[in-house]
């Protein structure tokens, strides 16, 4: 078991859609989940805005330049 965190860990997920109404997957490369389908994202980085994280994990991930649009869904 893992011990908890000192603060708040915050990450954020971006769900993709294409002009053909196809969602963006990746592929998880390391764990948890390795081999699974999800959505991409990751951890904000201190200081970073949300869109702004959004945006940098679909890229990193991908390759692919997204606009953000409104915030969907917050999760605790």
């Amino acid at each position: 078991m893992t011990a908890p965190a000192a603060h708040p860990v915050v990450a954020v997920a971006a769900v993709v859609f294409d002009a053909a109404g196809r969602v963006l997957l990746i592929e998880r490369g390391r764990p948890p989940g390795v081999g699974q389908w999800t959505v991409p994202g990751g951890k904000l980085h201190h200081g970073e805005a949300l869109a702004a994280a959004v945006a940098r994990e679909v890229r990193e991930e991908t390759g692919v330049e997204v606009e953000v649009g409104p915030l969907v869904e917050v999760v605790e």
